[in-house]
């Protein structure tokens, strides 16, 4: 247990720069794929998320939800005037 102590006291100095930079920029949440994106960012960095696959994938899946509901609707719509 004695080296257990060291090992966290190591990790520790690693982790506070990173804490103090997330600290101090602010964050947003994209609202197609959830990702974290800082505010103040290069517009090329944007630019790259959401040229990219993880963005592009979701942005898909949630056209294609859209457009099966649309469509799931306009039938029970069809379906209602069909029944009266």
């Amino acid at each position: 247990m004695v080296r257990v102590a060291p090992v966290c006291q190591m990790r520790d100095r690693m982790q506070r720069p990173f804490e103090e930079v997330f600290k101090r920029r602010p964050m947003e949440v994209c609202e197609i794929c959830g990702a974290m994106l800082f505010i103040d960012d290069a517009p090329q960095r944007l630019e790259d998320h959401i040229q990219g696959k993880q963005h592009v994938g979701y942005a898909r899946i949630r056209a294609y939800i859209a457009e099966r509901q649309k469509k799931q609707q306009e039938v029970a719509f069809r379906e209602t005037i069909i029944i009266n």
